[in-house]
């Protein structure tokens, strides 16, 4: 269940190794949003260990919640089988963050879910069926 009663619009993904998006995007979407994303402690972890060439990127995204600029839900609670199945069946192609992310965006069916890493996404479905809405670089 969400932890403020709210259906959040936008689900946070974290960036792919490889991509480099374009820096104003990934300052402006936060601010332009008009509310706080929805993310995971292991999306969280995941884009920390990405961002380590810059601490002060890293510092940035771990005060994040503590300023209300993005919702932590809890996501391996309750899921953690079934995430680590979906992993195992999809593995390269899918980690475990981004799995997170998935289960998120079955949890709030209407929410886009924000990310650089576009050609995994493509590939997901929630609910084994539905397209993921997604706001991309």
């Amino acid at each position: 269940m969400h932890t403020r009663g709210i259906k959040p619009r936008f689900l946070g993904s974290s960036f792919n190794q490889g991509l480099s998006p374009p820096p104003i995007w990934t300052r402006e979407v936060p601010n332009a949003l008009g509310e706080a994303p929805a993310t995971c402690e292991i999306v969280r972890a995941e884009a920390c260990y990405l961002l380590a060439n810059s601490p002060r990127a890293v510092d940035l995204l771990l005060a994040w919640p503590g300023q209300g600029r993005v919702i932590v839900e809890p996501v391996l609670d309750g899921k953690a089988e079934q995430i680590r199945t979906a992993v195992a069946n999809n593995w390269p192609t899918m980690d475990v963050a981004d799995d997170c992310v998935l289960q998120l965006a079955e949890r709030f069916p209407k929410a886009k879910v924000i990310t650089t890493d576009v050609r995994d996404f493509r590939i997901c479905r929630r609910n084994r069926n539905d397209p993921i809405p997604l706001l991309h670089p």
